[in-house]
């Protein structure tokens, strides 16, 4: 069997992807535009979610890369899930750990079967240092540290 041609037309970055009962997809903590970190290095585990049309049925065995803005490569592999589309419309949900070391930007890429990239989804990564609530309370109180 050849290998599948897909189009991605939509993805989500989410912390899980579930299947209801009635086949549904429920995404879980969707990040949307920000992936906030309290520390580097950071070991991530996300869910990618994507939907296409299969433009030409066969074999598709996901793989994903993400790499960095500066190049560094984050994951680049295949996910372990092979698939026999057929033409029409698919959805999948790709589980992948990466550990992320600095802020920046974040590109998501999905490579099909004739090795062609396409750009799922980019997400910038900042920092937010873990605070002590108390800290919150005085200042909300006007109370110096």
């Amino acid at each position: 069997m050849s290998a599948a041609q897909v189009a991605y037309d939509c993805a989500v970055l989410c912390e899980d992807v579930r299947q209801e009962i009635t086949q549904k997809s429920f995404l879980i903590g969707v990040i949307s535009s920000e992936l906030l970190l309290q520390a580097f290095p950071s070991v991530i585990s996300i869910c990618i979610y994507s939907e296409g049309t299969v433009i030409e049925a066969g074999e598709f065995q996901s793989r994903i890369k993400a790499i960095d803005d500066v190049g560094n490569i984050l994951f680049n592999g295949a996910l372990g899930v092979s698939y026999n589309f057929i033409e029409g419309r698919f959805s999948q949900a790709d589980r992948l750990q990466l550990t992320v070391q600095r802020e920046g930007v974040i590109s998501f890429i999905a490579i099909d079967g004739s090795s062609k990239e396409q750009t799922l989804l980019k997400r910038q990564v900042k920092l937010v240092p873990i605070s002590d609530p108390r800290d919150d309370v005085a200042t909300m109180l006007g109370i110096p540290p």
